[in-house]
């Protein structure tokens, strides 16, 4: 399992999904995180590998980083990507080298900001969109549906009977 997030001012989102795919029976963990923050990482889940990739100047991934982890993501069978990212445009070279490599067995997951990022489309996601998984919050929703988010204050309850 290889997971793919986290900045210096998120980094616990790619702490809880690393930990949490462990939970799941994950097994073997990677993870790929900014270089500012892969140390404290690798410190809080030692049983995974974790790696430093290149980093801009507010700690979010650098564009570079996305042929590394093109590179990684040839030999997974799971992925998941976006916990805790900031960077759109980084998030998108990341999101479609990652989707352009994924093996044929593999499934990838993307989450939060791999999901809004602009890399999700029908070309990118043809032949494997049966494998992708795309888990984006209420307001992420409703930013790639370019729709309002339906949440409980906006919901109308059905006043038909219910047969």
């Amino acid at each position: 399992m290889l997971v793919v997030g986290g900045s210096r001012s998120t980094p616990g989102a790619v702490l809880l999904a690393g930990v949490s795919a462990l939970r799941v029976g994950a097994g073997k963990l990677a993870m790929a995180t900014p270089s500012d923050i892969a140390v404290a990482l690798a410190v809080a889940v030692p049983e995974s590998a974790v790696e430093g990739l290149a980093t801009t100047p507010d700690g979010s991934f650098a564009a570079a980083a996305a042929e590394e982890i093109g590179e990684r993501v040839a030999g997974v069978r799971g992925l998941l990507i976006g916990p805790g990212m900031t960077d759109p445009d980084s998030a998108r070279a990341i999101v479609e080298a990652a989707l352009a490599a994924l093996p044929g067995d593999a499934v990838a997951v993307l989450d939060a900001m791999a999901v809004t990022c602009g890399a999700v489309t029908a070309g990118a996601l043809e032949g494997i969109g049966d494998r992708v998984v795309l888990t984006p919050t209420v307001p992420r929703c409703s930013d790639c549906s370019g729709t309002r988010a339906m949440t409980p204050a906006t919901r109308t309850r059905s006043t038909s009977p219910v047969g």
